[in-house]
């Protein structure tokens, strides 16, 4: 049994931001994104679409990354909390932020979570990508092209999940050691991400779920 928790009525004008961001996130639209993000007053869209797809969206490039070290517990408050400074500078007009976002965003959080419980038994991205693309409305004018390069989007989607899982599969075979599934890989990604832009990793139990 879930525990469902709070529900709330998805304004269509929302729904059909969230969805034309999913869509450009796997089409790389990089300016539909940032259109999205600060329609929502939200300045960092590269970090909020990251937190999206749960692995890193074209990252902070030419930035060097923070040398990693064993640290104490006021270092580890210390880098806490500039992870909670660079997401409230996130938010540039926390105004602007639809409420229904965070709800949204704690159900999907909920759902990766669940299927990494399960072992990555489907490819979510995917999933989302395709339920979003059905959710707009296209020009049918231009409707064969954005199509065309979604439908690209998604074969890379595909393509990394099962590349992943048939690397899983064969390591575990041929060592005997599992590396983890899907969720596990992107989680690792976004891990890395963080800890290279904020000097922040994530917890190793982080969004853990018992199902058993």
């Amino acid at each position: 049994m879930i525990d469902h928790g709070l529900y709330c009525h998805e304004p269509e004008a929302f729904r059909l931001s969230y969805a034309t961001l999913w869509k450009a996130i796997v089409t790389g639209d990089t300016e539909t994104v940032k259109k999205v993000a600060e329609s929502w007053g939200i300045h960092d869209h590269e970090l909020f679409a990251s937190f999206q797809l749960f692995r890193p969206y074209k990252g902070n490039q030419g930035r060097a990354p923070i040398t990693t070290k064993p640290v104490s517990r006021a270092d580890l408050l210390e880098l806490q909390m500039s992870v909670k400074d660079r997401i409230v500078r996130m938010l540039s007009d926390s105004s602007l932020v639809p409420p229904e976002l965070s709800l949204v965003g704690r159900n999907l959080n909920l759902v990766r979570s669940l299927n990494k419980a399960l072992d990555s038994p489907v490819n979510r991205p995917r999933i989302m990508a395709v339920y979003a693309n059905r959710g707009i409305e296209k020009d049918k004018s231009a409707a064969w092209l954005s199509d065309l390069r979604f439908n690209f989007g998604l074969l890379v989607i595909e393509f990394v999940y099962r590349a992943s899982e048939s690397w899983r599969a064969l390591k575990k075979r041929v060592t005997g050691s599992d590396t983890g599934g899907f969720e596990d890989m992107l989680e690792k990604q976004l891990s890395k991400n963080m800890e290279a832009q904020l000097g922040f990793k994530l917890p190793e139990n982080y969004g853990k779920v018992d199902i058993g």
